[in-house]
C-alpha cells in the first residue's frame, strides 16, 4: 500500500500538470518536471473546490480528474494515427550528464531527508501532532468542513498541506509513515523545482545545477521539520517559472494562477512573502525592460480570486467574530482566540517562537545543535561566494548595463532584490524595523537567492584559471569544501534525532504510545481523555471531533468505571491509555482513583505500565 501511495502521489501530479501544460508538445525532462510541480500545486485548490461542490475528497475521485485530460488525449491520438511517434535511437547519455546529475542530487535529498524523517520512532516537536489530527480527520471524513478552531490547521488556516496528504494516507493504512515519508519527499522535490527555476532564470544549466548542490548543501533551507512550510515553499519554483514564462506566453497565465492560489491555499504568511517576491521579480523586469509586465499582476489577481473560494467564508466569519484559530489542540485547555485578534501580533518584527537578533557569527557559523523547523547559519565559505558573487553582479549593472542586455540584468535584478529582501526579513529584530513577518522562517528563503548568487560566483572564480583541467580541480575541490564545511551540518542536522514535543511529560510516557503503536493494529480505536491527536500521530484511531464522542466521552473522568465501559464499548473503543498530562489537568487524587478502579474492575485488563502514571487498558 505504500508503494501504491507514492504512485497515486506521482500520477496525480504529473497528470494535472499535464492538464495544465498540454500545449507543451516536447516531453523533455524540464517539461516532466514542471508537470509534477503545477500537479502538485493542483491538489489544494481542486480540494476546497470539490469540497465546495459536496463531493468527497476521495482518492479515487481525485485520480479520475488526474487522468481524465492524459486519457482523452491519449484516446483522440491513437484516432489520428499514433500519436507522438519517436525513432528507437540508442541513448546519448553524454547530452543528458546535467539531468543524470539532477536526478543524482534529487536522490540524495530524498535519502537524506527521508533517513532522518525515521531515525526515531516518533513525530517530531509539536506541529506535526496537530497536523496528524487534521490529516486523520480529512481522511476519514472526507471534507473539510470543520467548526473554527476544531483543528490548529484548518479553518481558518487553509488546509492545502493537510489535504494533500490526507490523500495519500487513504491509500496508505499507516499516518505515521505517511506524514513522515510524504512531507520528507515532497522536500526532496522542492530542489528539483529550484533548478528548473533557476535554469529558467539564467538559461545555465551548469550554474542550475551548481545552485542545486549550494542549496542541498546550506543548513538554513528546509529541514524535514513536519509542517504546510515543506509543501507552500517547494511550491514557489513552479509558481515563478509560470510567471516568469508569462512575460512571453500567454498560456502559462492559467497553470501560474492555479499554482499561486495553491500557494495561497497551504500557508498564510509564506504566501505574502511569496507576493512580495514575485512583485520584486516584475519589477526586475520592467527596470531591466523598460516595461512593465501585465501578466504576471493578472496571474496574481486570478490567484486570489481562486483563493477566495476558502478565504470568503473565513473573512465573512471573521466579520461576525465567529472565526477562532486554535492556537493548541488540547481538549483540556481548548485556549484558541479570534483570528482578527492574531492577525496584527503576526507582523510584529519580533514575531516567530524562535525569532531573536542575529550577529555575523550567526551567517558565519553553522551551529551543532540547529533549531530543527528553520536551521540558521550558511558557513564561511559560502559566505564569501555569496559576497562575491553580490560584488560582481553589482559592478555589472553599474559599469556595463548595456554590454551584458536586458536578460543578464532582469536576471541580476531579480537574485539581488531576493537576497535584499529575504536579508531584511531574517533580520527584522536585529535592525528593529517597523514590520516583520516570522524572521526566523526567512532562512529557508535567503537560502535561495544566496544559493543562485554563490553559484555564479563559484563558476565565475573558475573561469580565472587558464586550462580546463586546473578548473575542474578547482571547482571539485570546491566542493569538497562546501560538503566538509556546510553540507556535513545539513547532514547532521537531518538526521540526528529530534524532540517529540512539548505535549508530552516524559520518555517514559512516549515509550507508552510507541509501544502501543507497534503492538497494536493500525487504527485500533484508542481512548485517552486528553490531547487525542497524540493517539492519532501513533497511528491509532479516535475521533474526538464527532458529536457521538463529546456527548459521550468529552467527561470521561467524572464518570463511573460502570458507565464508562458502556460508552466505551457503544463507541468501539478496544483500549484506553492514562498518561501524566491527567495526572497534572484532574489532579493525582483523581487520576489515582481512575487508575485504580479500572485496574480492580475485570472489564478492563492491564496491558502495559511504563513508569509512574502511564498505563494501557484493554477494554473487555
Amino acid at each position: 500500500m505504500k508503494i501504491l501511495s507514492v504512485l497515486f502521489f506521482l500520477v496525480c501530479q504529473y497528470g494535472f500538470g499535464y492538464a495544465l501544460t498540454r500545449h507543451l508538445k516536447k516531453n523533455s525532462f524540464e517539461t516532466i518536471v514542471l508537470r509534477i510541480g503545477l500537479g502538485l500545486a493542483v491538489i489544494p485548490g481542486l480540494g476546497i473546490v470539490l469540497n465546495r461542490l459536496h463531493i468527497p475528497l476521495d482518492w479515487k475521485i481525485i485520480l479520475s480528474l488526474a487522468l481524465l485530460v492524459p486519457l482523452i488525449d491519449l484516446v483522440r491520438d491513437r484516432k489520428r494515427g499514433g500519436g507522438y511517434r519517436r525513432e528507437c535511437t540508442s541513448p546519448n547519455w553524454k547530452a543528458h550528464l546535467f539531468e543524470l546529475g539532477v536526478i543524482a542530487l534529487f536522490l540524495v535529498n530524498v535519502w537524506i531527508y527521508c533517513h532522518g524523517a525515521f531515525a526515531y520512532p516518533w513525530l517530531e516537536d509539536d506541529d506535526s501532532w496537530t497536523h496528524a489530527a487534521g490529516i486523520k480527520y480529512i481522511a476519514l471524513e472526507k471534507n473539510v468542513n470543520v467548526p473554527p478552531g476544531e483543528f490548529h490547521y484548518i479553518n481558518p488556516y487553509p488546509p492545502g498541506y493537510d489535504l494533500t496528504l490526507a490523500l495519500c494516507h487513504q491509500i496508505s493504512p499507516s499516518l505515521y509513515w505517511t506524514i513522515k515519508f510524504f512531507n520528507a519527499f515532497i522536500v526532496a522535490l522542492s530542489f528539483l523545482f529550484f533548478y528548473l527555476w533557476t535554469l529558467e532564470l539564467s538559461k545555465s544549466k551548469p550554474l542550475a545545477l551548481t545552485a542545486m548542490f549550494l542549496l542541498t548543501c546550506l543548513p538554513s533551507y528546509l529541514s524535514h521539520f513536519i509542517w504546510a512550510h515543506s509543501l507552500v515553499i517547494t511550491l514557489f519554483f513552479p509558481a515563478f517559472i509560470c510567471l516568469k514564462k508569462s512575460f512571453e506566453d500567454e498560456k502559462f497565465i492559467l497553470p501560474g494562477a492555479v499554482c499561486v492560489a495553491g500557494i495561497f491555499l497551504t500557508q498564510p504568511t509564506q504566501s505574502i512573502k511569496f507576493v512580495i517576491m514575485a512583485l520584486l521579480l516584475v519589477l526586475a523586469f520592467a527596470c531591466a525592460y523598460r516595461k512593465i509586465p501585465g501578466r504576471p499582476i493578472l496571474i496574481l489577481f486570478l490567484a486570489t480570486v481562486l483563493s477566495l473560494v476558502w478565504y470568503g467564508p473565513v473573512a465573512h466569519n471573521m466579520l461576525r467574530g465567529t472565526s477562532r484559530l486554535a492556537l493548541r489542540a488540547n481538549e483540556d485547555s481548548n485556549y484558541s482566540l479570534e483570528t482578527k485578534t492574531v492577525v496584527p501580533k503576526l507582523f510584529s518584527p519580533s514575531s516567530g517562537s524562535a525569532t531573536r537578533s542575529y550577529s555575523l557569527n550567526d551567517y558565519l557559523h553553522i551551529p551543532e545543535y540547529n533549531y530543527v523547523n528553520n536551521p540558521t547559519g550558511i558557513g564561511v565559505p559560502v559566505f564569501f561566494l555569496g559576497i562575491l558573487g553580490l560584488v560582481v553582479h553589482v559592478f555589472y549593472l553599474l559599469k556595463k548595463p548595456r554590454e551584458v542586455g536586458a536578460e543578464v540584468q532582469f536576471y541580476s535584478f531579480t537574485i539581488l532584490s531576493w537576497l535584499i529582501f529575504t536579508f531584511l526579513g531574517t533580520n527584522s529584530k536585529t535592525f528593529n524595523l517597523p514590520v516583520g513577518l516570522f524572521a526566523f522562517r526567512f532562512w529557508m528563503l535567503f537560502a535561495i537567492p544566496l544559493s543562485i548568487l554563490s553559484a555564479d560566483a563559484l563558476l565565475w572564480a573558475t573561469q580565472i584559471f587558464d586550462t580546463p583541467l586546473k578548473r575542474k580541480i578547482f571547482f571539485l575541490a570546491m566542493v569538497g569544501l562546501l560538503i566538509n564545511t556546510t553540507g556535513i551540518y545539513k547532514y547532521k542536522v537531518n538526521t540526528s534525532w529530534w524532540s517529540y514535543g512539548v505535549y508530552w511529560s516524559s520518555d517514559d510516557e512516549v515509550k507508552a504510545f510507541i509501544w502501543m503503536r507497534k503492538n497494536l493494529p493500525v487504527d485500533t480505536k484508542v481512548f485517552k481523555p486528553l490531547d487525542n491527536f497524540l493517539v492519532i500521530g501513533h497511528d491509532m484511531l479516535c475521533t474526538p471531533w464527532t458529536a457521538e464522542y463529546k456527548e459521550n466521552l468529552s467527561n470521561a473522568m467524572e464518570l463511573s468505571v460502570d458507565e464508562l465501559h458502556k460508552r466505551l464499548t457503544r463507541l468501539g473503543y478496544r483500549y484506553i491509555i492514562i498518561s501524566p498530562k491527567e495526572t497534572r489537568v484532574y489532579g493525582p487524587q483523581t487520576t489515582e482513583d481512575i487508575l485504580r478502579k479500572l485496574t480492580e474492575d475485570t472489564r478492563f485488563k492491564t496491558v502495559y505500565t511504563q513508569g509512574k502514571g502511564t498505563r494501557i487498558f484493554k477494554v473487555l
